[in-house]
């Protein structure tokens, strides 16, 4: 993901979606067309953003109407040798998305780790973005050709406090041949 700030890019990849259709009961289309859930009903692409978590929140259209994807967490861009102006980005990611009750700045890795956060940290707005579509000179999501080892899909699971600490899957559940076992201590996993 690469969005504009003043002249610097902030760059993230993404980690975490969501994806619903419209009949899914936490879908907002399920719950119908509205004026605010337009963009939901636009054609694939369009952005459609709702405040939720104590932020707003990222979704993008897709595959028919009432379709869309919830962009719900992801990592600042890294490189492998990170130069002077991924340490600016950096800097500015922070600065728009500042720790809570501290006076240090987010450590980076946290700085995108929530769909709330993750709108801080790249400065997306409803207001500027909602049922709008991507812009190549302010905001854009592109491929880097990476293709995961494994895609690991769940249920959505209600009334559940943190997602690690409740729900337990075991290899044979997954979609995937993959070595992940979701458990309590995933968190402190190497893989």
């Amino acid at each position: 993901m690469y969005a504009k700030y003043n002249n610097a890019w902030l760059k993230a990849i993404i980690t975490e979606t969501e994806a619903y259709y419209i009949h899914d009961k936490a879908s907002h289309s399920s719950l119908g067309y509205t004026a605010k859930r337009r963009a939901l009903f636009m054609p694939a692409g369009t952005i459609y953003m709702y405040h939720s978590r104590g932020g707003d929140s990222l979704n993008i259209s897709c595959r028919g109407a009432g379709n869309a994807v919830l962009i719900k967490a992801a990592a600042p861009y890294l490189p492998v040798s990170p130069g002077k102006n991924t340490k600016k980005m950096v800097y500015i990611m922070q600065a728009l998305n500042p720790q809570k009750n501290s006076k240090g700045p987010r450590p980076w890795h946290k700085l995108c780790s929530g769909q709330a956060l993750l709108c801080k940290a790249l400065n997306l707005k409803i207001a500027d973005w909602d049922q709008k579509q991507f812009d190549r000179k302010k905001f854009y999501i592109v491929s880097l050709g990476h293709k995961p080892k494994c895609i690991i899909q769940t249920k959505r699971r209600e009334k559940t406090p943190f997602f690690l600490n409740a729900v337990k899957i075991t290899n044979q559940q997954l979609p995937c041949k993959c070595s992940h076992t979701l458990g309590a201590n995933v968190a402190d996993s190497s893989s």
